[in-house]
């Protein structure tokens, strides 16, 4: 039945008895107990699309980074900056501090906080202990790794796998050496050099033994691996044949030179003659010959040039490149006009206004494998440039990459120095006949002079006589 509102009877509200009434004064809330943090709180048990793979390669290489080898000489100063103190220890290190670290940069993809952080819950580590809320790390335990009187070499082999790449992720090789079937004694891996190239070096926990190193089923299929001694010891003999190719090409460019000067039965080949031969070939109306075209377009440039632009480096390094030489030159160059303008303001001197600057070198012709370059400048001042630059600081090439040099010494002999030479006379005006007939050349050298023919863009002067640039030993 329907009742309208207004009659409709209100409710009492309800009213407490005796036995359940208490005083305000005598409500206390309940005490709660702490409550404990666990790993799924701080989402250390939650692995969500983690590459196992990936992972434990990460993880690797933060043991190797953090091993005994690096913490006493790898990386001992960059390790003791990076440590702070966290949950009353003073040996952890934060995960964004191995972001910024070189000996990560090569790795792909680029390593995150959350990734390192995804990789160590993932794969737990033996050697390494991960803080309560995840983003730092520490050794659980530290030991010495040689011995005293233990040569570091005897723990050291040379690896070349044969995939180059694996070389560019420490983790990834030291994953690959501990799935092979080498000892357990030589594990865990404390090192691998990043060396940027096809090969490297990795250390070990153990004195590799002759057997295991003959045993090549131990080792990764496929990979050439020496100890390191044998390593050095099949590169001297390489730098050897390097060297001896040197100075076989040395001495067939002078052979060449002293063709146009001091031997007799090659009297056809001296400029006055050349020159005689030169002015029949363009009174005769019967030359038809390409090769006589050829000769008649370098020789009647002859005047073309202006002197005093080439430079001649020696004892440069065999394995160097053009970049490495432009930046050594330019580096050498730059310190000698600092020094300079340093030792006029302390004596007093004004500064001219019309300094030398650093020269512009419009082309370096260099070949791999040789101990000389030429230079070819801009103007002859900047070729005298360069030439004191590189006598008074006296630097020579240590590697192929070296843009510095190392600074003469006593016990270094002079015949070590970078030196340049400013090319003149006969000599330069055989530099010029071959610059310009490459300039002016059509094919490849067929119809080029003697002396210039050659099936190399570059037109080396000996390639007639000189010996083939030794090849780089083969490991099996």
């Amino acid at each position: 039945m329907f009742v309208p509102r207004q009659f409709q009877k209100k409710s009492v509200p309800h009213k407490p008895t005796s036995s359940t009434t208490t005083s305000k004064s005598n409500v206390h809330p309940p005490l709660l107990a702490p409550v404990k943090r666990t790993e799924g709180d701080l989402g250390l048990s939650r692995v969500d699309n983690v590459d196992i793979v990936a992972a434990r390669e990460t993880v690797m290489s933060l043991e190797i980074l953090l091993s005994d080898y690096s913490f006493e000489k790898a990386h001992r100063n960059w390790l003791k900056g990076k440590m702070r103190e966290f949950e009353g220890k003073d040996d952890y290190f934060h995960l964004s501090a191995f972001i910024d670290c070189q000996y990560f940069s090569t790795i792909k993809p680029v390593l995150s906080q959350v990734s390192l952080k995804k990789a160590l819950i993932a794969c737990r580590s033996d050697v390494l202990e991960l803080s309560s809320d995840g983003y730092n790390v520490r050794r659980k335990a530290k030991g010495t790794l040689l011995p005293q009187n233990q040569n570091q070499d005897l723990f050291t082999v040379y690896i070349e796998p044969d995939v180059p790449t694996i070389i560019s992720n420490p983790g990834r090789v030291a994953r690959i050496l501990h799935e092979s079937f080498l000892p357990r004694r030589y594990f865990p891996v404390q090192f691998v050099e990043n060396t940027r190239k096809p090969w490297t070096f990795v250390t070990l926990s153990s004195i590799i033994t002759e057997d295991d190193m003959a045993n090549k089923k131990l080792w990764p299929k496929d990979w050439i691996v020496l100890t390191k001694s044998e390593w050095q010891k099949r590169d001297s003999e390489y730098q050897a044949l390097l060297r001896a190719r040197v100075r076989a090409v040395t001495l067939s460019r002078e052979n060449l030179s002293n063709r146009f000067t001091s031997n007799e039965s090659n009297n056809h080949l001296r400029p006055e003659i050349v020159n005689s031969e030169f002015h029949k070939i363009m009174n005769s109306d019967k030359t038809t010959s390409r090769e006589e075209k050829a000769s008649r377009h370098i020789f009647s440039n002859e005047s073309s040039f202006e002197k005093g632009l080439i430079v001649r480096l020696s004892n440069l390094h065999p394995s160097t490149t053009k970049i490495i030489i432009d930046s050594f030159i330019t580096r050498s160059v730059d310190r000698y006009l600092r020094k300079k303008r340093e030792k006029q303001e302390k004596s007093g001197n004004s500064l001219s206004s019309e300094d030398p600057t650093l020269p512009r070198i419009s082309y370096i012709d260099y070949e791999k494998g040789l101990d000389e370059a030429y230079l070819r400048l801009g103007n002859p001042g900047d070729s005298t440039l360069i030439v004191q630059a590189l006598k008074k600081r006296k630097r020579s090439m240590r590697n192929g990459e070296d843009t510095k040099g190392k600074k003469g010494e006593r016990a270094l002999r002079e015949e070590n120095w970078v030196l340049g030479k400013i090319l003149s006379g006969e000599e330069e005006r055989i530099y010029w006949e071959k610059v310009l007939w490459i300039k002016g050349k059509k094919g490849k050298g067929k119809f080029a002079p003697q002396e210039f023919r050659t099936g190399n863009k570059r037109a080396r002067m000996d390639s007639e006589s000189g010996p083939e640039a030794p090849k780089r030993p083969k490991f099996d």
